[in-house]
């Protein structure tokens, strides 16, 4: 990488102070800073110009501001410019900038403050980044589904779409679109089990998502062991013995995640060791419905382990960027060699020996590398990664200590950018802890008002609006819909983004999406990572959303399951598409990212009325309806402008079965009815089918299809 002008100019500087030719002349700086926005009328934001020394010479510059994610066309503050003095013996000088308050929901934003024309001082630092903070919090409205509490123990809050609707659920939880239903027969699957944690994965490849549940008990009964579900056409199908995966013992967090890079999802299960089965297990997809468990040569059985360090959480993601998946649990971290072998490098990467009760790779300071988050006995903790070694900053995120506890989760619950943290203590309910956009964090006062009891927790858009809404709870859940997108908004504050395999199947769980800011000065970079589960016992919706997009431009890249040096990454490089986004000038998208380098950005139905709204040089393609079918379905799209339509079904090996619209159509809204036929006229079984729109021949939305018989 090229250095920049400032690294450069430093080298010289340096060069020169050793040569003692510029000995005699202080240092010129500008120094960062930040305020809230406000709601309304304006306040100043000021900018400290320090000088290192004092000097009988009268210093001399010439300061400007400059737009970035901030601009002034968009009313965020006003530009000033001039002349300045220092005169002999004065070190420093303040320059003050209009900020514009509003109460429009956005992102925190940046401009620059630029020092120019310097006279009888160096420029070590003459830019400045003005950073004005979010201040548009969210409120939430609880509510209950009615759907009685599963009595006989935890059951976890994982979210997967287990009918291929398009809309997250969670296991006994079918939503409907933002209410529940309890799913036909799958209380009677649980039977007396006490389940711990669980995660969806379409471990298959069939298009279902399917589902595995963690034990609890110690004893060997029928419903005290391991439980992998087969989401099938009938139902689910409890084949865990049929694996050989029906484990008895106290089971934790299971992940999901492809290891070894083959395409197919494999899967992790720890179990504490100090009681049977004293071992966790490690189960290597085959491809064709069966495992093979390889936990002794990967590595990862975790034998011996005391009850002081049991296992508890567990996550997984390319945490050193070499491409691999690698995996966190029980103070080890496992650096994977790309064939599901792993090395713990806990010792040399500067992480102590502690006890967790969840854990998360997230990057909080928005760097675009993933530090590790842990709930220990002392509270939350954080490690941040500094270049392949972690540093402990917990003390200054400004949470405090909390009492021993579990169920903390990560997610930007604002779409300001930032992630944000929701922690449990003993004192009450659960604590919304809102980044502040400098690595701090304040409390929502209001939060623990929701009265939201339980020590577990994951997010999810269950009503389709965008923003990431709360289900608390072990036994019975309770609910916290987000009504952030009642705010208004100048801009489209979010982007979803989901990656998915070259035939389109969700099993790239453990992937890093990164989407970088090209106009903020600081050039943050938002990292998330496909949750295959995660934290504690739970699993966060497959689908990622990225918040604070406002009016900026962005580079979105996926980085998939690869090998040790051989990273498989998809972004501007490999997909023009995903460079120069403005996802923040158009209406809700969501941009899917296969491994094969193909990308296709859809916008979004609304919420309401379920038609997709028609953008500029896409068509729109709305979620199928009903979904699942069992006699018909309609599709509904939109052209921005007239031109070629063409809708085909397709069967999951690729073969067209039917073409429902081919041809000229105006512009506007438009529908067609499928009668669940072939062209041959014959009624098509059962089964996952894509339904793929494109315009004038180039590709331009897919939504899947379910055929029930």
């Amino acid at each position: 990488m090229r250095p920049s002008s400032t690294v450069r100019f430093a080298v010289l500087l340096v060069l020169l102070l050793r040569a003692g030719s510029v000995s005699a002349l202080p240092v010129l700086s500008v120094a960062d800073t930040s305020t809230v926005e406000g709601d309304a009328g304006s306040h100043v934001i000021v900018f400290r110009v320090h000088l290192s020394q004092p000097t009988f010479l009268r210093v001399s510059f010439h300061y400007e501001t400059l737009d970035g994610t901030a601009t002034v066309a968009d009313g965020d503050y006003l530009p000033v410019s001039g002349d300045l003095q220092l005169s002999q013996g004065i070190t420093q000088a303040f320059i003050g900038v209009p900020v514009l308050g509003d109460s429009l929901l956005e992102g925190n934003e940046r401009f620059t403050m630029r020092l120019s024309a310097i006279v009888n001082a160096l420029p070590i630092d003459p830019l400045a980044v003005g950073t004005i903070l979010n201040d548009e919090h969210p409120q939430f409205a609880r509510f209950r589904t009615g759907i009685p509490d599963f009595g006989p123990g935890t059951l976890a809050p994982a979210w997967g779409d287990a009918n291929a609707d398009g809309r997250p659920d969670l296991p006994m939880y079918l939503n409907l679109g933002g209410a529940f239903t309890e799913m036909p027969g799958f209380r009677a699957l649980l039977g007396d089990g006490n389940y711990h944690g669980g995660a969806w994965c379409d471990y298959d490849r069939d298009g279902d998502m399917d589902l595995v549940l963690m034990p609890y008990g110690e004893g060997d009964t029928l419903y005290n062991h391991t439980r992998l579900f087969e989401n099938t056409p009938t139902g689910f199908l409890d084949v865990s013995h049929a694996v050989h995966m029906d484990i008895a013992g106290p089971g934790e967090t299971p992940v999901w995640a492809d290891f070894d890079a083959d395409g197919w999802p494999d899967l992790f299960l720890p179990f504490y060791s100090h009681v049977s089965p004293f071992r966790s297990f490690f189960y290597r997809n085959l491809h064709d419905g069966e495992f093979e468990e390889c936990a002794d040569s990967a590595g990862v059985t975790l034998p011996g382990l005391p009850i002081g360090l049991r296992p508890e959480g567990a996550c997984a993601a390319d945490w050193n960027g070499d491409g691999a998946i690698d995996l966190y649990c029980a103070q080890h971290l496992f650096i994977n060699d790309g064939d599901a072998h792993f090395t713990d490098v806990r010792a040399q990467v500067g992480l102590p020996v502690v006890f967790d009760e969840g854990a998360q790779f997230v990057d909080y300071d928005d760097d675009g590398d993933l530090d590790l988050y842990l709930r220990t006995a002392t509270g939350p903790t954080l490690f941040r990664n500094d270049g392949g070694t972690f540093v402990d900053v917990s003390p200054t995120l400004g949470i405090g200590p909390l009492d021993w506890l579990w169920g903390d989760r990560w997610t930007d619950i604002d779409l300001d950018g930032d992630l944000d943290l929701l922690v449990f203590d003993l004192a009450g309910y659960p604590r919304l802890m809102l980044a502040d956009g400098d690595g701090t964090y304040t409390e929502d006062p209001s939060f623990p008002l929701l009265r939201l009891g339980g020590t577990l927790c994951a997010f999810a858009d269950i009503d389709a609006d965008g923003d990431p809404d709360i289900v608390v709870g072990e036994y019975g859940k309770q609910f916290a819909r987000s009504l952030i997108e009642e705010i208004p908004r100048a801009h489209t504050p979010y982007l979803k983004v989901k990656v998915v395999d070259d035939a389109g199947m969700l099993v790239e769980q453990g992937s890093t999406v990164r989407l970088r800011s090209l106009d903020d000065p600081k050039h943050p970079v938002q990292t998330r990572i496909v949750d295959g589960g995660s934290g504690y016992l739970g699993q966060d919706e497959y689908v990622i959303t990225f918040g604070g997009v406002g009016s900026g431009t962005y580079d979105l890249e996926v980085s998939f399951p690869g090998k040790p040096g051989f990273p498989v990454v998809v972004g501007p490089a490999q997909n023009p598409l995903l460079g120069g986004m403005h996802p923040g000038d158009q209406p809700p998208q969501i941009v899917t990212v296969r491994p094969n380098h193909q990308v296709t950005i859809e916008t979004l139905p609304s919420p309401v009325s379920g038609v997709a709204t028609p953008v500029a040089g896409h068509l729109a393609l709305a979620p199928a309806c009903p979904n699942p079918a069992r006699q018909s379905t309609r599709l509904a799209f939109a052209l921005p402008v007239p031109g070629g339509a063409t809708l085909t079904i397709f069967d999951l090996a690729g073969r067209r079965v039917r073409t429902l619209a081919d041809g000229p159509r105006p512009a506007g809204p438009a529908s067609v009815t499928w009668d669940l036929r072939g062209d041959d006229g014959r009624a098509v079984s059962a089964g996952l089918y894509l339904a793929r729109l494109s315009r004038d021949g180039r590709p331009a939305g897919t939504q899947r299809v379910v055929v029930l018989r």
